[in-house]
């Protein structure tokens, strides 16, 4: 009977306490979104992204690599480098996949559209993998 009174007294002073342990312990350092290639307006974008929408707890704890190709160079990585001539085996939905994660190690492959501004739409769902 003692045990049990005192683990009922204990547990309203346990849970503030893991509480403030949880909220108040040092953040754990996050790892930056590295962007393949030049400081271009895409990469200096992605990087503001990440940084004020994605909270610090979610944020990537290992280095993240991201890959901005241009639509060609985007088909072609899916096809596995195979450049696409316009053969008729060739599918013709590519277009429709705008981004990639990799797990090992882990990289975001983005389709950059011509006026050179990244779909946050879809950056922001690659990053959640």
């Amino acid at each position: 009977m003692t045990r049990i009174r005192f683990s009922v007294i204990a547990l309203p002073l346990f849970v503030p306490l893991l509480m403030a342990g949880l909220l108040l312990a040092p953040p754990q350092a996050r790892a930056q979104v590295a962007v393949d290639g030049p400081a271009t307006p895409a990469a200096r974008a992605l990087t503001a992204w990440v940084g004020q929408h994605v909270p610090a707890k979610f944020q990537a704890r290992e280095r993240l690599e991201v890959q901005p190709l241009g639509s060609p160079a985007m088909d072609d990585y899916l096809h596995n480098g195979d450049s696409q001539d316009g053969s008729k085996d060739a599918p013709d939905d590519d277009g429709d996949i705008d981004g990639v994660f990799a797990n090992d190690p882990p990289q975001i492959t983005l389709r950059i559209p011509s006026d050179g501004q990244p779909d946050m739409y879809t950056f922001a769902h690659e990053y959640g993998h």
